[in-house]
């Protein structure tokens, strides 16, 4: 078993790892990491912004962490939102 205080040090440090690399190496290798890990990308999804709801194609993020959508009028990047998971 692993006690709550370990599993914090470990979070911590792998974070502080990113960290480092971004200001080392900028935001490509972060992003890069994360596309081989998203679950969402090329499947549908919802996103519900103040706005009302916007539909498309997850397209990953970009290099500020926003979620590209691709939606019929073209590509959104999105800071925000309750994202739903879509079968097309």
């Amino acid at each position: 078993p692993v006690t709550r205080g370990a599993l914090l040090a470990q979070v911590l440090s792998a974070l502080a790892d990113r960290y480092a690399q971004w200001q080392a190496d900028g935001a490509t290798p972060i992003v890069a990491a994360y596309a081989a890990r998203d679950a969402l990308a090329g499947t549908g999804v919802t996103v519900q912004v103040a706005s009302g709801a916007i539909a498309g194609t997850a397209e990953g993020i970009d290099s500020l962490g926003r979620l590209r959508v691709r939606t019929a009028a073209g590509e959104e990047s999105l800071g925000s939102g309750e994202v739903t998971r879509v079968e097309w």
